[in-house]
């Protein structure tokens, strides 16, 4: 089974495709046959569901994660590079 994976593309993208699924939703379809038809999994259906049901079209926004704290600091990466290029 090929596993979905986040699409690419802006925060809008992203957010159009959540308002896509509660469409979907609205129409009546399963939650695995909009999670078929939207190409993701039937759990982030639902987790959008709900969200929208308790915070609104608010929770549909895609916030991006930071990422993980650098563990060199700028300094100690310009050294590691003219290392490695030697």
């Amino acid at each position: 089974m090929e596993v979905p994976v986040r699409p690419k593309g802006s925060a809008d993208l992203l957010s159009d495709r959540r308002r896509r699924v509660l469409k979907l939703l609205r129409a009546e379809l399963s939650l695995n046959e909009v999670a078929r038809r939207i190409r993701c999994a039937a759990s982030s259906v639902m987790r959008w569901r709900n969200a929208w049901r308790r915070h609104g079209a608010d929770a549909l926004k895609v916030r991006f994660s930071p990422g993980r704290p650098r563990r060199l600091t700028r300094r100690q990466e310009k050294r590691l590079v003219r290392i490695l290029l030697r």
